[in-house]
């Protein structure tokens, strides 16, 4: 603000090509005239999906700066592919500006569980990641397995906290990436625990994830129920 305090407000954006923010900017809005005067700002992110959205959480620091118009004529035409539902100050206008985060450092929450803490991430750190294979297809996947394959939920589960599967009073999948899955779960004492299970190798898309999740739930079943051979008798009858 004109004052120098920190003006919290929604905002919409895509990412470039190594994974910065670009804000669309409506022309008049106050918080553009704040940017225009004092570039620096944080971007705070978080899905928006259950159960995703109790799993982690980012802010993203930086400062701001108007993208070339070439890439801004590209910004808005695939921001008006991603945010078509905008309605009132968030519908999408002609003469939108838009500006690129340019990402100093992340402060970065995961596992949001009794033990977990925050971690810091610097800029370059962050443009080098690699994007997630998972990331457009995990939400479809979670809600896959928890409508359709719960008992598979459950049974991972209790496999991971090391009790029968009787003795889970409540399980979900919270988030699948390539290195493995999150889940949430409690026994009859009622304590809910976020539990990491990972895969045995890294999945490279939705086929390789599902095969994962199966073999996943297969071995949780051989070790609740072992598998015992059937001695074959011997004799003349045989």
């Amino acid at each position: 603000t004109e004052e120098g305090l920190p003006l919290g407000t929604y905002e919409t954006y895509e990412l470039d090509q190594v994974g910065q923010p670009i804000l669309r900017l409506r022309k008049n809005a106050v918080h553009t005239a704040n940017l225009l005067r004092e570039n620096r700002c944080s971007l705070f992110v978080q899905p928006y999906q259950y159960p995703a959205h109790l799993l982690a959480r980012v802010s993203l620091l930086g400062t701001v700066e108007p993208v070339p118009e070439g890439i801004a004529e590209s910004a808005a035409a695939l921001h008006k592919t991603l945010h078509s539902g905008g309605a009132g100050v968030d519908e999408p206008r002609e003469d939108d500006m838009y500006y690129r985060l340019v990402v100093n450092e992340c402060f970065y929450v995961g596992q949001l569980a009794g033990n977990s803490s925050a971690e810091v991430i610097g800029g370059d750190e962050y443009r080098e990641a690699e994007a997630d294979p998972l990331r457009s297809f995990a939400g479809s996947l979670v809600k896959s397995m928890n409508a359709d394959r719960l008992e598979d939920v459950y049974r991972i589960s209790s496999q991971k906290l090391e009790r029968e599967i009787d003795d889970i009073y409540f399980a979900e999948l919270v988030w699948i990436d390539k290195k493995g899955i999150y889940l949430k779960a409690s026994g009859n004492d009622g304590l809910v625990e976020t539990l990491r299970v990972p895969f045995e190798r890294d999945v490279e898309d939705e086929r390789d994830a599902r095969s994962a999740l199966t073999m996943m739930s297969q071995v949780a079943w051989e070790k609740n129920k072992p598998y015992t051979p059937v001695p074959i008798a011997s004799g003349k009858d045989e």
